[in-house]
């Protein structure tokens, strides 16, 4: 059963790689819910990575209704991990926010989450995801720049400036840093 596995995770990666037609994308996918039904089925556990992949995958296919269910068993995944129980991400709690960005796949899961909460008009979920994952990691610099949009959108222009303007000032130092330490070298 196990090389089974390996092989369909393999030819979904390969496929999803290569994204230049919308019959990859439509394998892709196909090979990893294949995945998932025989992993579920032999009892197997794996990484909520795979649900995340089909839920971009379904996104691209055009069904947002099956993007949000892998969405939704993505974090009922993540939160297995932390030991907290199920529920929605809505109703997740500061704490529970907090225990679940504790590792860099859930940050990266959640902020996941929160693009495709944002790119449904949930702006106010997808603000409180993006504040979770950057109170965990304040350099993850996409989240800035969506947060900055958000902020934009209802019309706080000031508080994006801010936000856009740290966050410039901050990668001009890790430049600045960068070329000092090629210079020295």
């Amino acid at each position: 059963m196990k090389p089974l596995l390996n092989s369909l995770l393999l030819k979904g990666q390969l496929w999803q790689g290569n994204f230049h037609s919308a019959a990859d994308i439509a394998r892709a996918r196909v090979f990893y819910e294949n995945y998932v039904a025989l992993a579920v089925s032999a009892g197997t556990s794996f990484s909520p990575l795979v649900w995340n992949n089909i839920a971009l995958l379904r996104e691209l296919c055009g069904d947002a209704a099956g993007a949000k269910t892998a969405l939704d068993e993505v974090v009922r995944l993540s939160l297995a991990t932390c030991g907290i129980a199920s529920k929605a991400v809505g109703e997740l709690s500061e704490a529970e926010l907090e225990a679940l960005c504790e590792t860099n796949l859930n940050v990266t899961l959640l902020f996941n989450y929160a693009v495709f909460a944002e790119r449904r008009g949930e702006s106010e979920l997808a603000a409180r995801l993006y504040a979770a994952v950057l109170r965990s990691v304040p350099e993850y610099y996409d989240c800035v720049l969506r947060e900055a949009k958000l902020l934009v959108a209802r019309e706080q222009a000031a508080e994006a400036e801010a936000k856009l303007k740290a966050l410039c000032d901050e990668l001009e130092k890790q430049l600045a840093a960068g070329v000092g330490a090629c210079a020295r070298a």
